[in-house]
């Protein structure tokens, strides 16, 4: 993962850890919003143990 790869998963992790005090219900705008990020964060997230299980 490179280091813009990387800027981005802490930019979307620190965007998810903010969604913490969102309370539902909902709005179909916040929910696309929260949801975004932690797809992203998970694709990368999955995308760096990948890179990590290959170098070892």
């Amino acid at each position: 993962m490179g280091n813009r790869e990387l800027e981005n998963f802490s930019k979307s992790l620190r965007n998810l850890e903010g969604s913490t005090t969102y309370q539902p219900p909902f709005g179909v705008v916040t929910q696309a919003g929260l949801v975004a990020p932690f797809r992203i964060c998970m694709e990368q997230a999955c995308e760096l143990r990948e890179n990590w299980s290959l170098e070892e």
